[in-house]
């Protein structure tokens, strides 16, 4: 599967306040709904977990090994798949989707006075498995099923992510 989602927004700080804050990938994680540290391989690289429940009964986990660097120069933070990693087996259950997955996103800051303009774009690949007793749905079907709950998630965390990040700053 893959999705993705953009937002363009002005945070109300200065472009070294912003950056400072949202550069700190630790803290904004823990403002996203569906995404968790679960591992801290070294400064700026992480294995996160991407886990929903649909409707209560059906789970979806991806792990995701990646490493996040800023760019001076085009004040640009990129979140980036992190190699090296052994990769999450894929599993199905009756009720439940696990694997490795692959997180990527980008936030590009420009300054605007005393605030700052940021352009966010993410985006989340993943192999999923298909249990047996769905082996007679249709390939395209089963990835469509599953790509709308995650773009559907994925929306979510993209407006959390504008939302929470602002309501921090402004406490």
């Amino acid at each position: 599967i893959g999705v993705s989602a953009q937002r363009v927004f002005t945070f109300p700080a200065d472009l070294a306040t912003t950056t400072a804050y949202l550069c700190d990938f630790e803290q904004t994680l823990k403002y996203l709904p569906y995404l968790h540290l679960v591992k801290t391989y070294a400064p700026n690289q992480y294995r996160i977990l991407y886990s929903v429940a649909e409707a209560g009964v059906y789970y979806v986990a991806f792990y995701c090994d990646i490493q996040v660097q800023f760019d001076e120069t085009s004040q640009t933070l990129h979140v980036t798949s992190l190699a090296g990693i052994p990769p999450v087996p894929p599993k199905a259950t009756f009720n439940s989707v696990s694997g490795q997955g692959y997180y990527t996103s980008r936030s590009v800051f420009h300054a605007a006075g005393a605030q700052t303009n940021v352009a966010y774009d993410v985006d989340i690949q993943a192999q999923v498995p298909k249990r047996l007793e769905l082996t007679l749905i249709p390939d395209a079907v089963f990835k469509r099923v599953v790509e709308n709950v995650v773009q559907r998630r994925l929306q979510e965390i993209a407006d959390a992510f504008v939302a929470h990040s602002m309501d921090e700053l402004c406490a």
